[in-house]
């Protein structure tokens, strides 16, 4: 879609999102296939329509990114003041789309949660309502269902730790109410900026998210992969595995 707006076709799907998607597709038509031999319930619709919404979640934050990288390529400077006027224009349209990467990393994150929550009825919301991706894997882990999963998608959070909280700290700024650690975390980028007026380590931001697209696409490829293995007809038993 965004690919237009540099004179680009229409993306091909490959690699981890063409994986992810297909594992979607195949979840789904298990589902479809179990409808039609014990009926739809409600359950079932809504896991359908949501792990369909994910592989939208999944394109618009494919697309962040990639306009995000686009728009960087041709920054060349230390301080924002010195950029000529059409690259400092740029520079402020690759923030605004690297910013929307970095929240939709998280959003789409605590989607896919929520349709593992659903999915593997893991209750997590009688013991915190509110609940994110993390919530729920740490819930996945308490109730000791399904521990090969569980085991693949905790490796794949301690792989990308560290540009992960980078990644975290840098949404909590932009979305979050200031509360004192929000604020602490705001007052020392403030800080960090006006001391040296340079602007932003555009690779190292540009890495940091690459390896939140590698950390969530690759967590929805292991979730759907196993969904799609383990899915059961309304009613009857989940596997464990």
């Amino acid at each position: 879609m965004l690919r237009r707006f540099f004179n680009e076709g229409k993306r091909v799907d490959d690699g981890r999102f063409a994986q992810c998607s297909e594992a979607v597709r195949q979840y789904v038509e298990r589902l479809r296939e179990q409808h039609r031999r014990h009926g739809r319930s409600a359950r079932a619709y809504r896991l359908e329509l949501h792990a369909l919404s994910m592989v939208r979640a999944l394109d618009e934050l494919e697309q962040s990114i990639y306009c995000a990288q686009k728009l960087c390529s041709g920054i060349a400077g230390v301080q924002e003041s010195e950029l000529p006027e059409e690259m400092r224009d740029e520079y402020h349209r690759h923030l605004y789309f690297y910013k929307n990467a970095f929240i939709r990393i998280f959003a789409t994150l605590d989607k896919l949660g929520y349709f593992m929550n659903e999915a593997f009825e893991l209750r997590t919301e009688k013991s915190k309502p509110k609940y994110s991706y993390f919530t729920v894997l740490r819930q996945l882990r308490a109730v000791g269902k399904h521990p090969r999963l569980e085991a693949a998608l905790t490796a794949c959070k301690l792989e990308f730790h560290e540009p992960m909280q980078r990644l975290r700290k840098k949404r909590n700024v932009e979305v979050h109410l200031i509360n004192a650690e929000v604020l602490d975390d705001l007052q020392a980028m403030e800080r960090e900026y006006w001391e040296s007026q340079r602007i932003e380590n555009l690779k190292a931001n540009m890495d940091d998210l690459l390896s939140g697209w590698e950390m969530v696409s690759r967590s929805m490829h292991l979730v759907f992969a196993y969904a799609g293995e383990h899915a059961k007809p309304s009613g009857s038993k989940p596997k464990n595995g």
